[in-house]
């Protein structure tokens, strides 16, 4: 339908390798996934691109509305609230992604590990919880605190991943979210990465960043079982596609400054081919 086929166009534009992650399920989980993030990628832009701080309270009203059973005329937001009919799901984790969308257009400050913990759940956190009604169906009622978690490890180190690799970005926009205490203990100043050089503190900074993104995948990876049989491919896809990231910035000499990495389409093809041999290896298929 068409309201589904303008949500798969925001994703396709917001984040490809998400894009393709989803084209990995059958139609129906595939067109509430991208109802989801559309949504997400919707507000995303509200606040980044357009600083529409009243199209967030316009969302908050809608998801409020969508909860209450009532069915809005906008197509992108029609396509969601079909999705949470069909598939159920809690109003909290929609909320708390609004609010932190909020929260970065006001360029609330991070200040410690628990803000950057907070910041990651809210942006990343909630995105992966939204999904667990369509992506672990079987299991989203009986085993719900055990997903809840396995998702909330899943946003965090997708959001620490988010961070490392905006750090450009985010230095252009006068904002940086490593926490004040971390920057303070390794003794990295803010002027320093203005000037785009990497620095042996920096770099410990980011390895222990990256180490701890990793731990929370592996996490994750060790309750892929949680998850329908086909919609398994999908979700360890965007972990590792995330995880991906993480790699090319170690390969780049730390150097997330003046660089913002991404995965090619060549090095996902590649990548894509190496995750369905390891699901094979863990014995978990489609």
């Amino acid at each position: 339908m068409k309201k589904y086929e303008q949500n798969e166009t925001i994703v396709l534009n917001a984040n490809r390798a998400m894009h393709k992650a989803c084209t990995f399920l059958p139609d129906d989980k595939k067109e509430a996934l991208f109802a989801i993030l559309a949504f997400s990628y919707e507000a995303q832009r509200a606040v980044e691109e357009n600083k529409d701080v009243k199209r967030i309270e316009d969302l908050e009203k809608k998801i409020n509305h969508i909860f209450d059973g009532k069915e809005p005329e906008e197509p992108l937001l029609k396509a969601l609230y079909e999705t949470i009919d069909t598939f159920g799901g809690d109003k909290k984790p929609y909320l708390d992604y609004l609010e932190e969308m909020r929260a970065d257009y006001n360029k609330q400050k991070i200040e410690t590990e628990e803000d950057l913990e907070a910041h990651a759940y809210r942006t990343c956190g909630t995105m992966i919880i939204m999904m667990l009604p369509v992506t672990a169906s079987k299991n989203y009622k009986e085993e719900k605190q055990k997903l809840t978690g396995a998702a909330y490890e899943l946003g965090l180190a997708i959001g620490i991943t988010t961070v490392l690799r905006n750090v450009r970005d985010d230095l252009t926009r006068h904002r940086i979210l490593f926490p004040q205490e971390i920057l303070t203990q390794h003794q990295v100043k803010i002027e320093t990465l203005r000037t785009g050089v990497v620095t042996a503190e920096y770099r410990s900074l980011v390895e222990g960043y990256i180490d701890k993104a990793k731990e929370k995948y592996e996490i994750f990876y060790d309750n892929l079982s949680l998850f329908d049989e086909n919609a398994v491919t999908t979700m360890f896809m965007i972990a590792k596609f995330s995880q991906g990231i993480l790699d090319e910035i170690r390969k780049n000499d730390y150097n997330n400054i003046t660089t913002r990495h991404r995965l090619g389409k060549i090095r996902q093809y590649f990548m894509t081919k190496k995750i369905q041999k390891e699901l094979k290896n863990r014995g978990i298929k489609d």
